[in-house]
């Protein structure tokens, strides 16, 4: 849905708070610090999506990056 979509700031703001909330549901011991989407610069077929996030009785923080192309 969202990948033919994505030129609005409203549609990269869903996307957002639809992950945040997912992850909260699913993987609710993951802490999301943020969630950044970003489209290509040169290709406007591309979404990248980095999502910061720490597990505390891990003492972790890193990140996930995702790369969608079509």
């Amino acid at each position: 849905r969202y990948l033919f979509e994505l030129e609005t700031s409203t549609v990269q703001a869903d996307l957002r708070s639809r992950l945040q909330t997912q992850l909260n549901r699913y993987m609710p011991t993951i802490r999301v610090k943020n969630i950044e989407t970003s489209l290509g610069d040169a290709n406007r077929n591309r979404l990248g999506v980095r999502i910061e996030y720490e597990i505390d009785f891990l003492a972790t923080r890193d990140f996930l990056d995702l790369l969608f192309e079509y």
